[in-house]
């Protein structure tokens, strides 16, 4: 199932990739902590501080103002990225899930044994297309394709930066006291 999920978000990123903007298509990609933390509520019944909610609708927010629905940058083809987001998100969920029931390294590879087969066999048979013709996220857009996103798409991909930088810092998991023990031994 997780290797499903893997190989269906690689595909909607590749395409996604294809077909939009590079900040449009990351930005759909910030819809992951807002899909993630609902299926989290929901599915696993994990309790979600309004802190988080909150940092969640600042990154959907500043997604927004990247995307932003009715624009020129509004296509049908942001499907793919938002296929991204889902399938990426429900990967969490199952793996958050998993993680209670199996052992992580052994989930792991799997999961990555079986994503990695079948994305080599994939990118070899199809290696005329492999580099997707990608434009515009700030510098590196800049830089590498020589576009430069508007002043709303700089704003949006500094809002989900700080909406980020801001569940990490308020959420971040901290360390059990065996670890912090075991640090200072070291």
């Amino acid at each position: 199932m997780r290797a499903l999920l893997l190989l269906a978000n690689s595909a909607c990123t590749f395409a996604a990739l294809r077909h939009l903007p590079l900040p449009v298509t990351t930005s759909l990609a910030m819809l992951v902590p807002l899909i993630s933390t609902l299926l989290a509520a929901l599915v696993l019944k994990d309790h979600v501080p309004r802190s988080k909610w909150a940092m969640v609708r600042i990154g959907f927010i500043g997604m927004l103002l990247v995307v932003r629905p009715g624009g020129s940058q509004f296509i049908w083809t942001v499907v793919y990225p938002i296929g991204s987001a889902i399938t990426f998100a429900c990967f969490q969920v199952v793996s958050s899930h998993l993680s209670r029931l199996d052992d992580a390294i052994t989930t792991n590879f799997l999961t990555d044994f079986v994503a990695t087969i079948v994305l080599s066999v994939l990118v070899w048979i199809d290696q005329t297309e492999t580099l997707p013709a990608i434009a515009s996220v700030r510098f590196g857009s800049w830089l590498l394709f020589g576009q430069v996103p508007d002043m709303w798409m700089a704003i949006g991909i500094c809002v989900i930066a700080a909406s980020g930088i801001g569940t990490v810092l308020m959420h971040g998991r901290r360390p059990t006291k065996v670890e912090t023990i075991v640090q200072l031994i070291e």
